[in-house]
């Protein structure tokens, strides 16, 4: 023999088993029983699948009913926020109204007119009716009727020579025959001596 003979290499394995025979019987997998085993381990898998799908649609629910009422919570928010909002401005616009009547009263107060004494010269024409009287600063309008222009002429030239008044104006609508409407238009004289 030849010192470079070759050596066969041969793999040897070796099963070595605890057990007794009658259990190495009883545990032997045949091809059936993989089957039977890949089946079940299937049906297990598709049952927790089912079941992880029923918990994702019932959170999605839960927080699909969640959102909606976030948004009309948000909704009704924004419409108070609107209605806050025109408060605000219904206030503002109420303090300018307060400011500018308290213009007005501090302009008959500081020049020492005596509302009254106006009132009394502008109320009670002999024959024309004052439906209203409105006041802004020192500015007074009138409005009424009469049954002539005559009565309307003679109310004016009243105001004029009262010394109280200033910058007259008169704006005339004929209603019937008998019946003349009026605006006058006027403003209170800066004067220190009214009363």
């Amino acid at each position: 023999m030849s010192v470079s003979s070759k050596v066969a290499k041969k793999r040897v394995s070796i099963d070595l088993n605890l057990l007794p025979d009658e259990y190495q019987r009883r545990f032997r997998l045949r091809p059936g029983h993989v089957l039977f085993l890949l089946v079940g381990l299937g049906l297990i898998f598709n049952l927790l699948l089912f079941q992880a799908r029923a918990q994702v649609n019932e959170r999605t629910s839960l927080l699909e009913s969640q959102l909606r009422t976030t948004q009309t919570e948000n909704r009704k928010l924004s419409e108070q926020q609107n209605q806050a909002g025109e408060l605000k401005s219904g206030i503002e616009k109420n303090k300018g109204l307060l400011a500018q009547k308290k213009g007005d009263y501090d302009f008959f107060v500081g020049r020492k007119l005596s509302w009254t004494v106006l009132t009394n010269t502008i109320t009670d024409p002999p024959g024309i009716t004052l439906g209203s009287l409105s006041q802004r600063g020192n500015g007074i309008t009138l409005k009424g009727s009469a049954p002539a222009i005559a009565l309307i002429q003679d109310y004016i030239n009243y105001l004029n020579a009262s010394d109280l008044f200033s910058d007259i104006s008169l704006f005339t609508e004929l209603k019937s025959r008998n019946e003349i409407s009026f605006i006058i238009n006027l403003k209170v004289k800066i004067n220190e001596k009214a009363n």
